[in-house]
């Protein structure tokens, strides 16, 4: 901590303003990424979970945790994302993210096929190092708020995403921790999900 750039907003975040969380929505073209998947039949859904986990993986800060009362970097952190099971309920899948796409696209669907008729609250086993990502294809949103009233030590970002639309425009929200991540962190993550959705081919064969 004393080493730490951000020690003193750090501090800010949690001592004197606590908890502090905000949510950004940006609208993000889907114009190549959607029929790029569709020439290949590849599901829309794991793809575009797989583009949210290699950014917020790029990305140190989100990736910030407390545990045994110390404040460190998880190597690599987990996507973890609702299913609307049969009760009309969210039942919560967890998914080990992998920087290989073929693999990680594999993986969601063995996880889908093994557990996708689970209505219990938790499918499978969720890793501790985890983050929320939640893909509503039903529902296309202009903005979205979520906020954690007990978020104090709760650093993990939490993504949402909507239903395209006919203009090919796909609602992004954001949720963050101020104490660890800030708007440039944000924008960083909208600016590689905009990147890697224009450019499928350098991640998809």
């Amino acid at each position: 901590m004393d080493t730490w750039p951000r020690a003193e907003l750090y501090r800010l975040y949690t001592e004197v303003w606590s908890t502090v969380t905000y949510s950004l929505t940006k609208k993000l073209s889907a114009a190549v990424l959607v029929p790029y998947l569709k020439e290949r039949g590849i599901k829309f859904v794991p793809a575009i979970m797989w583009l949210v986990s290699r950014e917020i993986n790029r990305i140190k800060n989100f990736r910030l945790a407390i545990r045994e009362g110390k404040l460190g970097v998880w190597d690599v952190v987990h996507p973890m994302f609702p299913n609307l099971n049969a009760y009309h309920n969210m039942t919560f899948h967890g998914l080990r993210f992998q920087e290989n796409f073929r693999d990680f696209y594999e993986a969601y669907l063995a996880e889908q096929q093994e557990n996708r008729d689970k209505t219990s609250l938790w499918a499978n086993e969720i890793p501790e190092n985890y983050f929320m990502v939640s893909v509503l294809p039903w529902l296309h949103f202009d903005a979205s708020s979520m906020q954690i009233k007990n978020a104090k030590g709760y650093y993990s970002p939490f993504i949402a995403i909507g239903q395209y639309n006919e203009a090919m425009e796909l609602p992004v929200m954001l949720m963050g921790n101020h104490a660890s991540t800030d708007a440039w962190h944000a924008a960083c993550f909208f600016h590689g999900m905009q990147e890697g959705m224009d450019t499928p081919s350098q991640w998809c064969e």
